[in-house]
Order: C-alpha cells, then structure tokens, then sequence
C-alpha cells in the first residue's frame, strides 16, 4: 500500500470509527481507541479482510498491553515485537519506529516507492544508498516521499 492510499484509510478509519469532538477547530475526530478497533469490522472502509486481520491483532495486541507505545527505549526490540503480528512486515515496523516512536535512523529499504524514485531495482541497492544518510535516514525517506511526484 503506498503512503498516500495508507493516509487516505486512516482518514476513513478516524471518521467511521473515531469519536466526534466538537469546538476543536479543525479537529472533528479523535483516533478509534485499540479497544474499538480490536472489535472492528474495517472492511467496510474498503480494507482487504487480510489488512482487517493484521489491524484488530494490533489493538489487540496494544489493549492486552503485549505491545505498549510507551517508553519505548529498543527501536529494534519493538520493531521485532511489531513483525510478530501477522502481516506486519519490515518496512510497517520500521515506518511505525520513525512515526510513532520518533526513530530518527530508520529506513523503509523495502518500500516501492522509494525504490522507484531512486531508480533502483534492489532492498540492497536501496539500504546502500541510505547507509551515508545516517544517523537521519527517517529524515530522508521523509523527505524522499514529500519531494515526489505523484
């Protein structure tokens, strides 16, 4: 899924099972609690029942408290907790790690998209390039992805 399609669910996902707030400007929505969505049909915001699967894991997983946000002190011991969950892959973990976690030297070697604007035909290729953007390489494909065009 490309980051674009990836904001656009969640955009979805915060209107149909968020809850309304009012008088916060811009604001309409807060984000659905793990809770909500553990229990969360999805598919009817037009997830595959497969993506549905790995999302209601998630919050279960967070609701139970196997994996928490907080505190977080090892990126790669999180990432590895994440990639336990059933359709979380590598580049979801890392992209979760530079988001959520503040990660600053993570990178999404196997995203499409970055390969793609790159001109690149590897992972490899990809984790070469990005190795002299160290320590700052979540800043990179930050800014990889927003200088695009799409």
């Amino acid at each position: 899924m490309s980051l674009k399609n990836a904001m656009a669910l969640a955009g979805r996902l915060v209107k149909f099972y968020g809850q309304p707030v009012s008088e916060a400007g811009d604001l309409t929505h807060l984000f659905p609690t793990p809770e909500i969505l553990a229990d969360a049909k999805l598919t009817d915001i037009g997830l595959t029942e497969k993506r549905a699967e790995t999302i209601r894991a998630l919050a279960s997983a967070v609701s139970a408290g196997v994996i928490s946000f907080e505190r977080i002190v090892d990126s790669d011991g999180f990432q590895a907790k994440l990639r336990e969950i059933h359709g979380v892959d590598f580049a979801t973990a890392q992209y979760v790690a530079m988001r959520a976690l503040g990660n600053p030297d993570v990178f999404p070697t196997s995203n499409a998209e970055l390969l793609s604007d790159l001109g690149l035909r590897s992972s490899r290729e990809l984790e070469e390039r990005a190795e002299t953007w160290r320590p700052w390489r979540s800043y990179a494909s930050m800014y990889l992805w927003s200088s695009a065009k799409r």
